[in-house]
């Protein structure tokens, strides 16, 4: 794994050789370098070093424009003292700072550019180790690649126009904890890697662009958000990221890239995530403490090792989306039982391997290939489920499990070597497996073809072996029979597999082969042997018998040589005649599986006919090896022998099994045949053109009478013949009228118009004008017509108008003021009114106002004074009787050593307020209540309190009437401690929920916790908390806390502490 991240290093080498190459470069010249403490660059801008050696230099950069870039470090002026520089100051004006400017300074502490910089060059403040402090200016909007590289940045604040971070700007800055990217709307390549303190990160919401390893190795990183403008998470972008535990991925996410987040080994959390389609390679490896899939169902593809690693995780199935799995896409990980979707056709090499907690896999019917080794070494995996459809179970597949037993689908076409433990029991449905031996099962299957032999051309390799063989003075060899009658048929098996192994995939044993495809004279096939390793065995005095096989299959000559030391019996060329060959061969579909016709598409027309020749790899197959069967016979029929015989026009698929029947552990291939019409050469008229719409012709053909729609033709409707028109309706003003004519050729056929209606006559009646009132319009002289209701001003029906124009206004009242009268103890009063002075209208109406109650608005008041006595003879620590909480709210806001802030709520018409307090009782000695003081405020420090020690308090709001002071709120009795002991208060409430929903009847139980102030400090217990209902009426609450839903409502219900503190639940009573 260390591997996939060397290229990662690139940086650090490159910039090590730019320094070697700046040493290099500039030896002669530093020898030289300019020593002055001052100068320029170019016209407008000045540098001067301010201070001294000893203490330390601060460069001061003024003047207009942008400083120069520097390939070497020698043209730097102020490179001699680059080690004696302190702080670099660069005052407004400047406009940017040149590449390289202060290149490896170790001595550089601060920084400080003013507003008008708007650029950094690339490696401006690189390796500056001793750089701590940097004041960017506001006009900052580009900082260069490895600017601040391996620098001791422990803080950065970026200007809001920086928008976009090159790579490698904050590179190797070990020191780096904060910096703000809230604006940053593109991060570059590497641009924080290993930062290893930096921690806090906020991207900004409009984050475009988030590149390779932008944060890589910075390992104090705990929670990332992902803005929602990325589209993908780049390769190894949060890679090494050991403290990060969660992230939300949002819904823009689609891919997450290559090592995204290697070796976050906290990483427990991950949210959100439903859009995401693609994981690359690597993307989770090592994140030992992800337990789950995050993903939604919209993954296809799972890259190699995406979760390899992961030692907590668990899935126990495959979505269905998912088409594509890698290699270890989840090895050694947690996973107990796994089952797979319907998109998966194989699984993958090693893809479960090493699973030490795997115990059950099952397969669906869509499962096709196992891969090698795809689930070797899971210990305790003891149960598969296999389905039919399953076709090949690969070397290994399951080798290291504890299977006893596994019963293979009749699907299954091959078993590879160590598929399954050795101790396993197979019992396999497929009755063509054959044993191959090391418990690897195939199907063998028999392909039928005929081959021509070429013995003259055998004889003819064979002198020029022999000739090669004199050459090097070697004894000739002698055409063997068994050797040449074996040659002849490895030959022939080439057509099927060009290899030395023969086409079920057995090496042949004994004898010594040479192979060649393609030569198509003797001479060429020998010279190609004799150009490379292929020569040994001609010049080899080891071997003084051959067989030598010339085969010709489907236009290609096939080459064997086979070699023995020993001769059993010479075979003599005239013996042999080229010709024709009819062989067997036998093979297993995973060695050949090249099958095709020799024309993927055939055209025919209707009773026509055609053949198909069926070629597996280079051999012509017999039919009586060969099987076919037509998709639609009704299109297209085939024979036994490949015979094509068109039936009517369509299309219709031939599938061809290289066997005798349609084997479904044959090879298939298939042939489109297309059935063409015999068209007409003359036009037939399918429809005869009417009046008003066209007729067609077409061309037919001639066997099904099928229209070929490329030709077919429009015949132009004729057009009508018009009689003249006949009126059969008369106009009128209020109705049209109709006329009509009607087709001579087609009666049916007729034309209707609309005759206007007649002009109309007005009919005048006279409307008298009318006053206006106060209320009412009042009206001018008009005249309106009865039939159409139109509106004239005169009986002439000079000038037509509107309603309006005929109004004249209401006039409106004329206000007079009806004074009022003041309301006594004895006596109600009235509002003040007025009315119409001309109609008499009353426009205000007086309203009664009530006799002044010497009670106010204070229902049952009782005197302070009578209150008071019950408070101060209160011997208990509890409350005062007919005090709640919910008309007035007391509570400890701020408790000292020697002091308590008390605060409370307002009372509505309260003209004071009166607090009593001492302190709680403790060890049996009373402590009654007693006046402390009265006040107009909410809230009041009481003073000179001794520490460490609980006090209560009780307050009361009065109003002031004609009977004087009446009470008319009293707060619940609250205890609080002083600080500075060993005691200490409640500072909040917490309630399981803050609504509730009720029917009538029902009961809920609230639970509520205290939660103390501190730790530390132990709370002594006055009261348990207390629950009110502001309506008990709606729903009422138990002292336990138990509420029930009494009528259709809304109330709240109060949880209060002793110390004050409190919290409310809504209840809503269906």
């Amino acid at each position: 794994m260390k591997k996939l991240f060397s290229r990662c290093s690139w940086l650090i080498t490159v910039l090590i050789c730019l320094g070697i190459l700046f040493s290099v470069k500039t030896f002669a010249k530093d020898s030289a370098a300019d020593d002055s403490l001052s100068g320029s660059l170019g016209k407008n801008i000045t540098w001067t070093l301010e201070g001294s050696s000893d203490s330390g230099y601060t460069i001061r950069i003024s003047g207009s424009g942008d400083t120069p870039d520097y390939d070497y470090i020698s043209d730097i002026p102020w490179y001699s003292h680059i080690n004696e520089i302190k702080s670099v100051v660069v005052e407004e004006g400047i406009t940017g700072l040149g590449k390289s400017s202060f290149y490896k300074s170790t001595s550089i502490q601060s920084v400080k550019l003013a507003d008008s910089v708007r650029s950094i060059g690339e490696m401006c403040f690189f390796r500056n180790g001793s750089l701590e402090k940097i004041e960017l200016g506001n006009g900052l909007t580009s900082i260069g690649e490895a600017a601040f590289s391996v620098s001791n940045l422990k803080k950065v604040s970026l200007p809001i126009g920086i928008t976009h971070i090159e790579s490698d700007t904050f590179y190797g800055c070990k020191q780096l904890e904060s910096i703000n990217l809230e604006h940053v709307k593109s991060i570059g390549r590497r641009t924080f890697y290993i930062c290893s303190n930096l921690s806090g990160i906020h991207l900004s919401t409009d984050l475009q662009q988030l590149e390779y390893a932008a944060f890589r190795g910075c390992s104090s990183i705990d929670k990332v958000n992902i803005g929602s403008k990325l589209s993908e998470l780049s390769e190894q972008v949060f890679a090494e990221c050991s403290s990060l535990k969660e992230i939300y991925i949002p819904d823009n996410i689609t891919a997450i890239q290559k090592a995204a987040f290697y070796e976050c080994t906290a990483l427990g959390q991950v949210t959100g995530a439903k859009s995401v389609e693609v994981l690359g390679e690597m993307a989770f490896n090592g994140a030992k403490s992800l337990e789950t899939y995050p993903f939604g169902d919209k993954v296809w593809s799972i890259g190699n090792s995406a979760f390899s690693g992961c030692s907590s995780f668990k899935i126990d199935k495959i979505p269905d989306s998912v088409t594509f799995m890698g290699t270890w896409a989840f090895g050694k990980t947690a996973i107990e039982t796994i089952e797979f979707g319907s998109g998966l056709t194989y699984i993958n090499s090693y893809a479960f391997s090493y699973c030490s907690n795997l115990t059950k896999v099952t397969l669906p019917a869509n499962m096709q290939s196992i891969k090698i080794y795809a689930f070797s070494h899971c210990p305790k995996l003891k149960n598969v489920i296999f389905t039919e459809g399953l076709k090949t179970i690969n070397e290994g597949a399951f080798t290291g499990s504890i299977i006893k037993e596994a019963v293979i689908p009749k699907s299954v076409s091959a078993i590879g070597s160590r598929a399954f433990p050795d101790s396993t029991k197979l019992t396999l449905l497929n009755d063509k497996l054959t044993n191959m031996g090391g418990n690897t099962y195939k199907v063998i299957h028999k392909a039928k073809a005929s081959f021509y032999y070429n013995y003259d051309y055998a004889y003819e390799v064979l002198e020029l072996v022999n000739k090669i063989r004199k050459e090097n003075n070697l004894e000739p060899v002698t055409m063997d029979v068994d050797l040449l009658d074996n040659a002849m048929y490895r030959a022939s098996e080439l057509a099927l597999y060009f290899s030395h192994q023969s086409p079920m995939g057995f090496t042949a044993i004994g004898t010594t082969e040479n192979c060649a495809l393609g030569q198509k004279t003797p001479q060429k096939v020998v010279d190609a042997w004799m150009s490379d390793e292929h020569k040994y065995p001609i010049l080899s005095s080891d071997f003084t018998a051959i067989g030598i096989g010339a085969v010709e299959s489907n236009g290609q000559l096939h080459w064997t040589q086979e070699f023995l030391s020993k001769v059993s019996e010479e075979a003599m060329q005239s013996s042999y005649k080229n010709g024709n060959q009819i062989n067997t061969i036998k093979y297993t579909t995973d060695i050949v599986n090249n099958f095709y016709p020799e024309q993927e598409l055939v055209k025919i027309k209707e009773k026509g006919n055609s053949s198909i020749v069926s070629i597996l790899k280079r051999a012509v197959l017999l039919p009586d090896s060969v099987h076919y069967v037509s998709s639609d016979e009704k299109v297209c029929t085939v024979s036994k022998d490949g015979k094509l015989t068109g039936k009517e026009a369509g299309n219709a698929t031939i599938t061809i099994y290289a066997a005798d029947s349609a084997d479904e552990y044959a090879l298939q291939t298939t042939v489109q045949v297309e059935v063409q019409h015999n068209w007409q050469s003359k036009y037939t008229i399918d429809k005869e053109p009417t009046c008003t719409e066209n007729g067609s012709q077409s061309i037919h053909c001639d066997v099904c009478n099928a229209i070929n729609q490329d030709r077919v033709g429009v015949i132009k409707a004729t057009g009508h013949k018009w009689s003249a028109w006949e009126v059969t309706k008369e106009a009128s003003e209020t109705e049209e009228g109709s006329r009509r004519r009607v087709c001579e050729n087609d009666a049916t056929h007729m034309e209707i118009e609309v005759i206007p209606v007649l002009a109309h006559v007005h009919k005048l009646m006279k409307v008298e004008a009318k006053k206006a009132t106060c209320t009412e319009d009042g009206n001018k002289e008009y005249y309106v017509c009865s039939s159409c209701k139109k509106l004239f001003a005169d009986a002439d029906i000079g000038k037509e108008i509107n309603k309006e124009d005929t109004v004249i206004k209401a006039t409106g009242h004329k206000a007079e003021k009806i004074a009022g009268k003041a309301a006594t103890y004895t006596e109600n009063g009235l509002t003040e009114g007025s009315k119409c002075s001309i109609c008499g209208t009353v426009i205000v109406a007086q309203k009664v106002i009530p006799k002044k109650d010497i009670k106010g608005d204070v229902k049952n008041p009782t005197s302070v004074n009578r209150v008071e006595k019950k408070i101060t003879g209160n011997r208990s620590d509890g409350d005062i009787k007919d005090s709640t909480f919910n008309s007035l709210q007391l509570r400890a806001k701020k408790a000292g050593k020697n002091y308590i802030n008390l605060s409370w709520t307002k009372v509505k018409g309260a003209s004071g307020y009166i607090i009593y307090g001492n302190r709680c009782n403790s060890n049996g000695k009373v402590y009654p209540l007693r006046k402390v003081i009265s006040t107009a405020k909410m809230c009041q420090k009481i003073m000179k309190l001794k520490k460490g020690t609980y006090y209560k308090y009780v307050v009361i709001a009065y109003k002031m009437t004609g009977a004087g002071q009446k009470v008319i709120a009293s707060s619940k009795t609250i205890h609080v401690a002083t600080a500075g002991g060993k005691v200490g208060n409640y500072k909040k409430v917490k309630l399981n929920k803050k609504i509730v929903k009720l029917k009538c009847g029902k009961v809920f139980k609230i639970k509520a916790e205290q939660v103390p102030e501190k730790k530390k400090l132990k709370v002594k217990r006055h009261r348990d908390l207390c629950f009110e209902s502001s309506n008990p009426a709606i729903a009422a609450v138990s002292a336990s806390g138990r509420v029930k839903a009494k009528k259709k409502g809304r109330c709240v219900i109060y949880v209060y502490s002793q110390s004050g503190t409190f919290n409310k639940m809504t209840v809503r009573v269906k």
